[in-house]
């Protein structure tokens, strides 16, 4: 296996591409773990990667800047994806209005778009619970339509 191939440079790939128009951190003295140039790809308004900062000099400066860059990385993924405090609240008035509600958070879940599952798995149980609250509605509206109906059969007509 080549050297190149270890240290994770797709050579034929690198060598199809104009050499002019690649800028890679390592260039600009961006330096990985080994020593070895930083292959990262960057943009013309940058200088270097997000890992080799051209600020940080020594070793040290650098390792902080890493562990810095990765802070606000890992706070970002641990952060939950929340709705707008001006977004309007999910409808659970009837059970086909609470069926279209799951269906589009798990559009949202499956695209990545939300992302707070804690936050999820508490409104999956309030669902539960509005669901839980319409059938006790509907059970009480068929426990008065049984009275009226024993009410009729008895000859009694309507219920006072």
């Amino acid at each position: 296996m080549s050297e190149t191939f270890e240290k994770g440079i797709d050579t034929p790939a690198v060598a199809a591409l104009p050499a002019s128009g690649i800028r890679r951190c390592g260039n600009y003295g961006g330096r990985a773990k080994d020593g070895m140039p930083c292959q990262q790809i960057i943009p013309d308004n940058r200088e270097r990667c997000a890992w080799h900062p051209a600020s940080a000099i020594t070793l040290e400066e650098q390792q902080a800047a890493r562990n810095k860059f990765a802070a606000v990385g890992r706070e970002a993924k641990l952060t939950p994806k929340r709705l707008r405090r001006t977004a309007a609240d999910p409808r659970f008035g009837t059970p086909a209005q609470i069926v279209a509600w799951a269906e589009a958070m798990t559009g949202r879940v499956a695209r990545g778009e939300f992302t707070d599952y804690r936050g999820l798995d508490a409104q999956l149980k309030l669902a539960r619970l509005a669901l839980d609250a319409l059938g006790v509605a509907a059970l009480e509206q068929l426990d008065k339509l049984e009275q009226l109906v024993r009410n009729r059969l008895q000859g009694g007509g309507a219920p006072a």
